[in-house]
């Protein structure tokens, strides 16, 4: 049975228009979910100007499973974000790293120009869902979909201890949850910024030191540091 729910979308005027995307029969490990929530990542920007739904940091409520569905049931709050599936055979996907997909991103802006969170519903494969942990409020948990996972899959993937020193490199959308997670995990956490303008903030989000890199040497900073989160959207100089 086929599933018709309304979308919204770019534009080439960059205008975002409504229409309606119809999907047929879930596939066996797809997933509807009702879209209740949605963050807004600079990324949508970019895609103004796209005949694409727009949005990829989602939360809604479950509403119904394929036939293969084992991992989340119907009425369970979820939530799903850029990259939206991989081809399941090549060695990254089978290890979790779909972005990495030898058959390219399957994902916001890439592929599946008729799903996003800018929508009434949207239907995606089940092992892209994130269950939604109760303590976290939909209208929060956004921002964790995109953001937030992009700043912390490195504390899993890399192995980051508590006893670690983490560097952060800018306070932006990413920067920001980054300093607090890592705050949190117990690390020493030496935010570096081009301008004092945030320094408060980053203090306020659990920053141990801040340090503005205009005229910085090596020698300023006292600790080693372990790892190095850039979270700006250009590439630093690394030579400065």
């Amino acid at each position: 049975m086929s599933v018709t729910f309304t979308v919204f979308k770019g534009s080439p005027s960059k205008k975002i228009t409504e229409s309606q995307t119809t999907v047929p029969a879930l596939l066996s490990d797809q997933v509807l979910i009702k879209n209740t929530h949605s963050g807004v990542c600079g990324t949508d920007a970019h895609y103004l100007h796209a005949d694409m739904v727009l949005g990829h940091e989602g939360v809604g409520i479950v509403q119904a499973v394929g036939d293969g569905v084992s991992l989340v049931k119907v009425g369970d709050r979820v939530g799903f974000g850029y990259v939206k599936d991989g081809c399941k055979k090549c060695q990254y996907c089978l290890k979790g790293y779909n972005w990495h997909c030898v058959e390219g991103i399957r994902g916001f802006g890439f592929s599946n120009f008729d799903q996003g969170s800018f929508a009434t519903h949207s239907v995606w494969p089940e092992t892209r869902l994130a269950i939604i942990p109760d303590e976290i409020p939909s209208v929060n948990a956004g921002p964790f979909m995109c953001a937030g996972q992009t700043v912390f899959v490195p504390f899993l993937r890399q192995g980051i201890k508590p006893s670690d020193c983490i560097g952060i490199v800018g306070i932006g959308g990413l920067g920001h949850l980054a300093i607090q997670f890592a705050a949190a995990w117990g690390c020493t956490v030496v935010v570096f910024s081009s301008s004092d303008n945030k320094k408060q903030e980053a203090l306020d989000f659990g920053a141990t030191e801040f340090y503005n890199t205009s005229g910085l040497k090596a020698a300023d900073v006292p600790n080693k540091i372990n790892h190095l989160l850039v979270t700006t959207s250009a590439v630093p100089d690394w030579k400065l």
